[in-house]
């Protein structure tokens, strides 16, 4: 909760540059938890999709909240589709909120739960108004609240229609940008497509070092523990993963690593710290870890030393 009014107290407050959603949304989705197992979840996203312009971690909120309330909506599972599509409106159009005339790109994020009943949905923006009863996860009931608020921020548009027979779709309309996404400092960097998933319990941290390694084209998950990281390299393979030395819930970087290489034994790891854990640093590295990195963490230094671990390693993925 405190996150999210912190969201609404900085409303405006944030960096303008070109975004790509596509890449925000499988972000977004390399982090979706607690699935249930007969969720499908399907992506149709525009291969040209344009930029837009806003920012990043705003961006990721309001897609991660859609996302999160449609998984909440299936608990039993069901089909969670994502769509993205350059389109011109040519009149004002939509359901309850009318999208003026211009040139956008549209995210829909559809779920097929029972839908959102006739006489509440126009209540669904009120702050602190929720559908979540006792029985299912309690939330704040200000998910959409912070939806639309970073939407109209971006100077965008938030629409839905919702059915018990058809389920709930969301559609978020946000100005397109024919600025490019900045790659002066790209130019010099040699990126990639391989799987990298980065380990930090961090929130921050973790998502500056997947940032600055999408822009270089890298597949990137982010978890936010030793726990969490080997749960996960057990169902999807990585060809690095980049870790954190302190972590707080009893499992550091060099016994994450200790652990993912009883699953791999030839794993290429990369760790970064921010204190001087000499021993453990050492062990680290007497395991096979390739690199230290010293944080906070730029671009050129991380992006180097990926890539130069990538090249000195086979590639490693067995599930994608």
């Amino acid at each position: 909760i405190n996150q999210q009014l912190l969201t609404l107290g900085r409303r405006g407050h944030y960096n303008q540059e070109p975004v790509n959603i596509n890449l925000i949304v499988k972000h977004v989705l390399d982090q979706v938890y607690d699935k249930p197992d007969k969720l499908k979840i399907e992506t149709d996203l525009q291969e040209d999709l344009l930029n837009v312009m806003g920012g990043r971690s705003q961006i990721f909120r309001v897609i991660s909240n859609l996302v999160n309330n449609a998984r909440d909506a299936m608990p039993e599972g069901g089909s969670l589709n994502i769509r993205t599509k350059n389109i011109y409106v040519d009149q004002s159009s939509g359901y309850y909120n009318k999208v003026k005339t211009g040139e956008y790109v549209c995210l829909t994020i559809s779920d097929s739960g029972p839908g959102i009943p006739e006489e509440i949905q126009n209540r669904i923006l009120e702050p602190f108004f929720s559908t979540k009863t006792a029985d299912k996860k309690k939330g704040s009931g200000l998910g959409l609240s912070i939806v639309h608020a970073v939407i109209e921020d971006h100077h965008g548009y938030l629409d839905w229609k919702s059915s018990p027979e058809q389920g709930t779709s969301f559609y978020v309309y946000l100005p397109i940008t024919r600025d490019k996404i900045h790659k002066s400092v790209t130019e010099n960097l040699r990126g990639g497509t391989e799987r990298l998933l980065i380990v930090d319990d961090d929130r921050i941290q973790r998502n500056v070092a997947a940032n600055l390694l999408e822009k270089l084209g890298y597949n990137v998950a982010t978890v936010a523990s030793g726990k969490k990281a080997i749960e996960y390299v057990k169902n999807f393979r990585q060809d690095l993963i980049i870790l954190d030395m302190i972590m707080p819930d009893g499992m550091d970087g060099t016994e994450t690593y200790r652990k993912i290489l009883e699953i791999y034994p030839d794993q290429p790891a990369l760790v970064m710290t921010g204190y001087a854990e000499a021993e453990r640093v050492k062990l680290a590295l007497s395991m096979g870890a390739s690199k230290i990195l010293r944080k906070p963490l730029t671009l050129q230094v991380l992006g180097q030393a990926v890539r130069e671990i990538l090249d000195k390693n086979p590639k490693t993925t067995a599930k994608v």
